[in-house]
């Protein structure tokens, strides 16, 4: 049982034994002064532990509760630009924002080195990217600067996804080595397209898609 629970139950029969004392408790004589005593220094307790559990609400709980939540908002809200991101990546390649693995994989045959200047991103980085290899390299320093800001408030955000967070920043990927991509292109034919790394780049998309989902159902836990 949290502090807090046990802090609001105890609260609550300290005022329940209170109230009982002075509406009824009092209508009868004590047997003796020493039994009085008793009963008075009882109340005495149980008004005190009311009131430091007040004290303990509206200085601890919550402020920490207040701020605790301001902190899951702004974990939300990075995590929803990093599935804008994803889905606008998915309608700028195959213009469908929530394609199956087969849909992508049958849609986007796109030479890497062609780009149409259209893009759903509001980022203007990558809107104005022009080439894919571009476009998926500032993709990736995006979501890096993201999750940076994320991992400050690394305690509260949940394992699996930070295991998401080191999946998306994998060494030697299309989206983190360029150099290596664009070498791939020149030397072999059938490496030019994003159909060549299709299930790499679907999954790194997806991933970017699944986080705010991830997160929301660890807090249900």
């Amino acid at each position: 049982m949290s502090y807090s629970r046990l802090a609001l139950i105890l609260s609550i029969l300290c005022i329940v034994y209170s109230i009982l004392y002075e509406s009824v408790l009092l209508e009868y004589e004590a047997l003796n002064n020493f039994i009085y005593a008793i009963g008075v220094v009882f109340n005495c307790i149980a008004l005190s532990i009311v009131a430091s559990c007040i004290f303990y609400f509206l200085t601890n709980y919550f402020p920490r509760k207040h701020q605790q939540n301001q902190i899951q908002n702004y974990i939300i809200s990075n995590l929803e630009s990093l599935e804008k991101i994803g889905r606008n990546a998915f309608i700028d390649i195959v213009n469908n924002s929530n394609p199956t693995q087969k849909e992508f994989i049958d849609c986007c045959d796109v030479d890497l080195m062609n780009r149409e200047s259209h893009s759903k991103q509001e980022i203007l980085l990558l809107a104005k990217s022009q080439n894919w290899f571009e476009y998926f390299d500032n993709m990736q320093n995006i979501e890096i600067c993201i999750i940076k800001r994320l991992m400050i408030f690394e305690s509260m955000i949940p394992i699996e996804v930070k295991l998401k967070f080191i999946e998306l920043q994998k060494e030697n990927t299309i989206f983190s080595n360029k150099n290596l991509y664009i070498g791939y292109y020149n030397s072999d034919k059938c490496k030019r397209s994003i159909k060549a790394y299709a299930s790499v780049i679907y999954n790194h998309i997806f991933s970017l898609i699944e986080l705010k989902n991830i997160y929301n159902q660890t807090l249900k836990i």
